[in-house]
């Protein structure tokens, strides 16, 4: 796991995480070309996105909007029935592409989606990684993850 996993020391604080954090929900952003929707924030998870920049005009943006969004849990309020299709189309388009084949009887399904180069996918598991790091330390201890606590 290497670079993708580890932390440094000196970089292991709630500012730096959520700065580290901002940075790659920015590089996402930019990949789909919208770099100034991602605001940084001084909490949280330490970005925000304009939603009223966004035009989901392409697969890619609408792809990078829905997974920093769902980082965010922006997606608590919307309807269950709307809301049940995200794990499916985050997992099986954006980070596999698993809708472009047939699988086992189910045809090749598009989904709107583009499937995440290896790039942007290395970006967002380290974002990921820095987001559990920064909850981890905002918990009480009580609260975190056992392994959080060794």
């Amino acid at each position: 796991m290497g670079d993708l996993w580890h932390i440094e020391p000196a970089h292991d604080t709630s500012e730096q995480l959520r700065s580290a954090i901002f940075n790659l929900a920015q590089r996402l952003a930019s990949y789909a070309g919208q770099t100034d929707s991602v605001v940084e924030q001084l909490d949280g998870l330490g970005y925000a996105l304009r939603m009223e920049s966004l035009e989901l005009s392409s697969p890619r943006v609408t792809g990078i909007q829905l997974l920093l969004t769902a980082l965010m849990r922006a997606h608590d309020e919307v309807n269950w029935e709307d809301r049940h299709q995200l794990p499916a189309a985050l997992f099986g388009q954006l980070l596999i592409g698993v809708y472009e084949v047939p699988i086992n009887d189910r045809p090749a399904l598009n989904t709107g989606l583009e499937r995440l180069p290896d790039e942007q996918l290395i970006q967002l598991f380290r974002l990921i990684r820095l987001a559990r790091r920064l909850i981890e330390k905002m918990l009480e201890p009580s609260l975190a993850p056992p392994e959080a606590l060794s």
